[in-house]
């Protein structure tokens, strides 16, 4: 006989098996949703998320209607984690090059750059610093932009040129805000060249090139120099063309003017000169044949350039060996062709002369017919026969005859 299942629900009994086995499985229901479940975030399933919503939902209307602000057990809002800062390839420092010219970015980044109107140059070329500035100051490079322009000539350099140079050459200075004119010019700085200043000019170069130690050199300009503009800078003097007997008491000299290696130009000047120096001077009148070292002579400043021949500026160790060829008037300089070395035999004097041939001497007695030196030739006579001959001196009192 089968047993038949009512539809009707019964009350089990305490103890029983089937109620125990239900509580059980009840609790572990319980158990399961009271535990926190952790899944990945986007793993969960629709059914989960909408429970987690609704479940949201009421707590949030439960808290408005008593003035609860966070509701117990609802997840507060993720607090939004600061994003890592990216420095944009712009952004990035470029290292400085070693041969360029480098300043901090930051003196001219808020600076304005202004194009000065006109500004003076040396030699040397156009500077950055030089023609232009910055508002507020600030330094600028002491970058060549451009050479220097000759003396008397103008450049003018435009804001776009200086942009351009900017950029180009010093890449770390801010270009973007210029104020200023457009355009700005330039010139060479000069100076005016005297006639005192060319006169010494001058009178250096030929007393270094020209007239060296023969003494100190003085000139005048014939003419009135005009004073003419050259670069302030220091100049040299070449000279081009000079008189072929050199610097003389009247003269012309034609003459270059340098600055570095930038050639100013060509000039020409008639003036006259003197040169100076110490010479022997006859304190009173001096005779022939008087020895130098016992004449009453003294020492004068004279200019050589002035006097008909050389004089004598000094004697050394034959003062005792010389003697006067001349006579000489007091107050006159002595010349180097009025002095000459004592001679050892005079004209007319009496001597031995001695004539060998091989082994065979004869010695006799000759006239001396021209001042001799030792080892000098001279003419000589026989009395007897008036016969003349050619002998070297040996000594004052021997005269050697060849055969």
């Amino acid at each position: 006989m089968k047993r038949r299942f009512s539809p009707i629900l019964t009350e089990e009994r305490p103890g029983s098996s089937e109620s125990e086995g239900t509580q059980r499985l009840l609790a572990s229901r319980q158990a399961s949703s009271d535990r926190p479940v952790v899944r990945r975030p986007g793993t969960e399933g629709r059914r989960g998320a909408v429970l987690r919503v609704a479940h949201a939902a009421g707590l949030g209307l439960l808290s408005l209607w008593l003035g609860i602000a966070h509701p117990v057990g609802a997840a507060e809002p993720p607090k939004t984690q600061p994003r890592p800062s990216v420095l944009s390839p712009a952004s990035v420092p470029t290292p400085a090059v070693a041969s360029a010219p480098t300043i901090a970015p930051a003196a001219t980044a808020n600076a304005a750059l202004v194009l000065v109107e006109s500004a003076e140059v040396d030699g040397e070329g156009i500077f950055l610093d030089q023609i232009v500035t910055a508002t507020p100051p600030s330094p600028l490079p002491h970058l060549r932009l451009a050479p220097a322009p000759a003396v008397g000539q103008v450049t003018l350099l435009t804001r776009t040129q200086v942009v351009a140079w900017i950029q180009t050459q010093a890449p770390a200075v801010n270009t973007t805000r210029w104020t200023g004119p457009e355009q700005g010019k330039v010139t060479r700085r000069t100076r005016s060249l005297d006639e005192t200043e060319l006169k010494e000019l001058l009178q250096t170069t030929l007393q270094q090139n020209h007239v060296k130690d023969r003494g100190e050199l003085e000139i005048r300009l014939t003419r009135p120099w005009t004073s003419i503009a050259v670069a302030d800078e220091p100049l040299t003097l070449k000279v081009v063309d000079l008189p072929a007997s050199g610097v003389g008491a009247n003269f012309i000299v034609r003459f270059e003017l340098w600055a570095g290696q930038e050639r100013l130009g060509n000039w020409q000047v008639a003036a006259t000169a003197k040169v100076w120096r110490e010479i022997f001077v006859a304190e009173s009148p001096l005779k022939r044949g008087q020895l130098l070292r016992t004449a009453p002579i003294l020492r004068e400043r004279r200019d050589v350039l002035a006097l008909r021949d050389v004089a004598v500026v000094g004697v050394g160790e034959q003062a005792g060996e010389l003697e006067l060829r001349e006579n000489v008037g007091a107050g006159q300089p002595i010349y180097a062709r009025s002095l000459r070395v004592r001679p050892v035999v005079f004209r007319g004097s009496i001597v031995d002369g001695m004539m060998f041939e091989g082994g065979m001497t004869i010695t006799l007695k000759v006239e001396v017919l021209e001042d001799g030196l030792p080892g000098h030739v001279v003419r000589v006579r026989n009395p007897r026969t008036r016969r003349e001959m050619l002998g070297k001196v040996k000594n004052e009192q021997t005269i050697l005859i060849p055969m």
